[in-house]
């Protein structure tokens, strides 16, 4: 994955945390947006590690224990 394409992940990102928080919603449960955004722009979750930091930290969040 090109840096272009984490920094606009990044961006996609924080954009959804700060409309989730806006709205009151809880990220957790709302994993399932992650697992759509990563279907649209066809990610893996290899993708995400340089994006979260570790695999475990992927598996967190894709299970919505993470936001």
């Amino acid at each position: 994955m090109s840096q272009p394409d984490i920094a606009r992940l990044q961006a996609q990102a924080r954009l959804i945390a700060a409309m989730r928080k806006a709205s009151g919603r809880s990220a957790t449960k709302h994993s399932g947006s992650h697992r759509h955004l990563m279907d649209q722009h066809g990610l893996t979750r290899a993708d995400m590690v340089p994006i979260l930091g570790t695999p475990s930290r992927v598996s967190e969040v894709l299970q919505g224990k993470r936001g």
